[in-house]
């Protein structure tokens, strides 16, 4: 009995781990329906998790780029991590990219994932109070040709993730979203 269920935790942790098979979502409209992220404010020692995800969380909880865990990250790979404004309802305008993080260490996301770990090819910008109530999305990337540096945008906005997954696409460099996490500000 004991064998029977040490391999069901371990064929369900591959598969956990396996699962990144080279077709890219662009629907980012719900930050919680992927593998789960946690995400650690340090300063106000806010956590968000799977059993809070899609809450209202004051924005201010978000102005210095909280510690990313991410449980099933292989530490052999890389991965690529974005967080991304999704405007306040389901019809709105594109994304708006508030950080880029590319070439993350599987270790470091085991660990805890800083705003040092990896390279920053966007630097964060903290989301801001509303009039209306607002999503913000933390997605999270596996890169399968080891370090890589996409075409990114010149600066912050509105982000065609679309376009932009699909000029990456054709190259075969990334996979995901593997994991989000997301809350409402």
């Amino acid at each position: 009995m004991f064998a029977f269920v040490c391999f069901v935790i371990v064929f369900t942790v591959t598969t956990i781990r396996g699962n990144c098979d080279s077709s890219l979502s662009v629907d980012l409209l719900d930050g919680c329906i992927f593998n789960s992220l946690l995400a650690c404010v340090e300063k106000c020692g806010w956590v968000l998790s799977r059993e809070i995800c899609g809450q209202s969380v004051d924005a201010e909880s978000f102005d210095v780029p909280p510690v990313i865990y991410f449980d099933f990250a292989d530490p052999d790979k890389l991965y690529m991590l974005i967080f991304i404004g999704l405007g306040g309802s389901r019809e709105e305008s594109k994304p708006t990219l508030l950080w880029a993080v590319m070439n993350i260490p599987g270790s470091a996301l085991i660990h805890g994932m800083t705003y040092m770990d990896g390279d920053t090819v966007m630097d964060y910008i903290a989301p801001v109070p509303w009039m209306n109530e607002h999503r913000f999305g933390f997605y999270l990337y596996e890169q399968l040709d080891g370090i890589s540096y996409p075409p990114m945008q010149s600066g912050h906005g509105e982000l065609d993730l679309a376009d932009w997954i699909n000029s990456i696409y054709p190259k075969g460099t990334l996979c995901g979203p593997i994991a989000s996490i997301g809350f409402k500000a």
